[in-house]
């Protein structure tokens, strides 16, 4: 029985994936049923931003209120007009933001967070 449930489980699986993470029932021959969600992986970009600026800045794609009143938000950079990809590594690059201190993104995270504030924008 456990192998049977195990099964249709991960059959449930594979449909869910090849759904693009839509909630699929899958049924057994004996009526039972199992429903499976596959989510997307997190973006490495979103991951390092809440580790690097999400005590500050709120991060997550809709929030538009930071923990620190004075941070912007993610979201509203990236619906600042105008924005675009190298607007952003500039703006992670400069020195210079009123009342932020100067914080270095390491170079490997550096295209993976522009790409996941860029993706935010609507």
């Amino acid at each position: 029985m456990l192998r049977r449930v195990f099964m249709i489980a991960c059959a449930g699986v594979a449909v869910g994936c090849a759904n693009g993470g839509e909630p699929h029932a899958v049924e057994a021959s004996d009526g039972a049923s199992v429903t499976a969600t596959i989510q997307a992986p997190r973006p490495i970009g979103l991951i390092y931003a809440e580790a690097a600026c999400g005590e500050c800045h709120a991060v997550a794609a809709g929030q538009t209120r930071s923990p620190n009143a004075k941070a912007a938000a993610f979201q509203v950079i990236a619906d600042t007009p105008g924005m675009t990809p190298m607007a952003l590594n500039v703006w992670l690059h400069s020195p210079i933001h009123r009342d932020m201190p100067y914080v270095r993104v390491a170079a490997d995270q550096l295209d993976p967070l522009v790409e996941y504030v860029y993706s935010l924008r609507r």
